[in-house]
């Protein structure tokens, strides 16, 4: 609700014209809808997708946002630099499963458990192999994370966030 003003309403108009005599409008039949909870409730989610992307880039530490069926939606700036990854929005075009993403395949998707995890990923012998495709680092990589799952109010999965990083 407005904490200025709790007598403020938001309306959807809609006016027709019925009738018109010599080219001007003579009857015209008006609707008007409250649309002030939906008008507010749009407010409240735009305020809190806000903040969910100001704490996501801006966090310190490498994070992904995966669906609830393990593929990424997306990640932050923090873990692009670390990964190496230049194509941030043809990553996450991409789709892929956190099962095929390096370094995080030890997660188990799906899971409502936290999981700690840790790798060593020899990302040379990985491209060598066909397995990176849009990680630009090369060399050794040592990596830890903790998966975080999002349940809804009836306990299902409704996503999943990781947060890790370079411990190489």
């Amino acid at each position: 609700t407005d904490k200025q003003n709790t007598n403020l309403h938001y309306y959807n108009l809609s006016l027709s014209v019925l009738q018109q005599t010599q080219g001007v409008p003579s009857l015209i039949l008006g609707t008007q809808v409250d649309v002030t909870k939906q008008y507010l409730l749009e407010q409240a989610n735009k305020e809190r997708l806000l903040q969910y992307y100001t704490l996501f880039d801006s966090a310190m530490m490498d994070m992904a946002y995966l669906d609830k069926d393990g593929y990424l939606v997306n990640l932050n700036d923090q873990a692009c630099k670390t990964l190496g990854i230049k194509d941030k929005s043809g990553l996450k075009k991409a789709r892929l499963h956190v099962s095929g993403i390096i370094p995080l395949q030890g997660i188990t998707p799906n899971s409502k458990e936290i999981q700690w995890t840790s790798s060593f990923n020899n990302l040379d012998e990985e491209r060598g192999n066909g397995k990176v495709k849009f990680i630009g680092r090369s060399g050794t990589l040592y990596y830890e994370s903790i998966s975080l799952p999002i349940l809804d109010k009836d306990g299902n999965l409704d996503c999943t966030y990781i947060v890790g990083r370079d411990i190489t």
